[in-house]
């Protein structure tokens, strides 16, 4: 074996050899002083890829997760305000009913509970907010036009990928009320000359039995019927027009009907003894990519892309042409970790105002004028206050209470059926990819401690071998000392 001091194959090697050991001795240091089996590119390029979109894909599901629960914060927020509207909804109806025969004073001290009502639930609408966004002041809903005889439009939800969204249709049969045909002169005699007639009448609202002395002329029947429509739903239809007499449900749709009976006496020829008639329901011809859903004058447009209901002025010719334009209601929810559609929601909550509540006044089926608006119409002074016209403000007050419990059971219906499952499902998939990422760029301690252990071995050892090496070429010194 020759003796060299420049260059030596016996002291490169164990050179070489421990600063490997040293280089991978200081990376277990590393990873177990980090817990991170990748802490560069290097230690596992394509590990370093993955575990990076999946931390990434992570946190994007932890703010979808923290988003659903601010948006289901907001609905209760929501809903507990609507509540308190359906309570006094139902408060002022009562004072309603209540009203009905009292004196002067009682219906002034209705009329005050009526006002205080409406005051509050104004005051209602116009403060509850979630953070900064007013919920119920019309600040967060849609901005829609129409063409068409429309008296209200409530659009709820809408996906808008462009400026605007635009739905067009024509009517191809209009809504009919439930109807009951009467002979012009007489509707019904008593058994016994001079008797009693007993005509019972039912509707939507409740049944009413009618008494009469004597013959019972169609003009006196029809009085009747109209002075007690607002506990039955029956109302009396004149003959202005082209009409015979006839007494009618107060609204349209398959879902109204009425019957008349006769309890004692006896009907004239043309009219059956117990008789029932059902009304009838608009048909749409509306865009194919949406479907109409209607009951009586009212529609609801649904589709992946919008929800909203609109409602019919009571007097519409077949071949109407009609059109709905939304634009943004800038109330949009992401629920995803994605930009996609499926991932967000855009929502209108509606002005719930007395000034907006209700809808704009129609025409009345029986010809005696309108009936219909808005609740401020209620208050003292108003067009359906106590004094000028409690029917129709009791529809107003049914309308409303209807448009504030279909608003719930949206919001309800949101959260129950897409906020909590998504959330569930986030929450699962969550778990999943920080598993699976953990799994990838996480250090197992025992199996890189066991490595450490073989390092500082194989270290020492090359430290050792490296000193004989050295012994080795100081034999050169000790040759030529010689």
């Amino acid at each position: 074996m020759g003796l060299r001091i420049h260059s030596s194959a016996q002291d490169l090697t164990p050179l070489h050899a421990l600063r490997q050991t040293g280089s991978s001795l200081q990376n277990s240091i590393t990873k177990l002083s980090s817990g991170l089996r990748i802490n560069r590119a290097a230690d596992d390029p394509s590990g370093l890829v993955i575990s990076e979109q999946l931390r990434a894909q992570a946190s994007g599901m932890a703010q979808a997760i923290e988003n659903n629960q601010t948006t289901s914060n907001l609905i209760r927020t929501g809903e507990s305000a609507l509540q308190e509207i359906s309570d006094l909804l139902i408060r002022i109806q009562d004072s309603i009913l209540s009203a009905e025969g009292q004196s002067d004073k009682m219906l002034e001290a209705e009329q005050r509970q009526i006002d205080s009502s409406l005051e509050a639930i104004d005051r209602i609408a116009r403060s509850t907010r979630f953070g900064d966004r007013h919920l119920f002041n019309g600040e967060s809903s849609f901005h829609y036009g129409t063409f068409g005889p429309f008296t209200k439009v409530n659009v709820r939800r809408a996906h808008i990928t462009g400026s605007r969204l635009r739905y067009f249709g024509r009517v191809d049969q209009v809504a009919a009320p439930a109807r009951i045909q009467l002979p012009n002169n007489a509707i019904a005699k008593p058994t016994t000359p001079g008797g009693t007639v007993v005509i019972r009448v039912t509707g939507e609202h409740g049944s009413e039995d009618l008494q009469f002395e004597g013959k019972v002329l169609t003009n006196t029947f029809l009085d009747q019927v109209g002075r007690t429509s607002h506990w039955t739903g029956v109302t009396a239809q004149n003959n202005a027009g082209t009409f015979r007499p006839a007494i009618t449900s107060l609204e349209s749709g398959s879902d109204q009907s009425i019957r008349m009976q006769i309890l004692e006496g006896s009907f004239h020829a043309s009219l059956q003894d117990d008789t029932i008639a059902n009304g009838g329901d608009v048909v749409i011809d509306f865009s194919s990519e949406v479907q109409a859903i209607t009951r009586g004058r009212h529609i609801r447009l649904y589709s992946q892309l919008i929800d909203a209901d609109l409602t019919l002025s009571q007097m519409v010719p077949v071949g109407q042409s009609l059109a709905l334009e939304i634009l943004p209601s800038n109330f949009r929810f992401r629920f995803g970790d994605s930009d996609h559609a499926r991932d967000q929601a855009e929502i209108g909550l509606p002005n719930l105002s007395p000034t907006h509540l209700g809808s704009t006044t129609i025409p009345s089926i029986d010809n005696s004028g309108t009936y219909g608006g808005f609740l401020d119409s209620l208050q003292t002074g108003g067009a359906n206050d106590l004094q000028s016209d409690p029917r129709n403000a009791l529809h107003i007050v049914g309308e409303s209470l209807e448009e504030v419990l279909r608003l719930r059971s949206f919001l309800g219906s949101a959260e129950s059926d897409f906020l909590k499952p998504t959330q569930r499902s986030l929450e699962v998939a969550q778990q999943k990819a920080l598993a699976t990422e953990s799994s990838i760029r996480d250090l197992d301690f025992a199996q890189e401690t066991q490595n450490l252990v073989r390092q500082q071995i194989l270290l020492g050892a090359g430290t050792e071998v490296l000193k004989s090496s050295n012994f080795l070429r100081s034999q050169v010194l000790e040759l030529l000392r010689n």
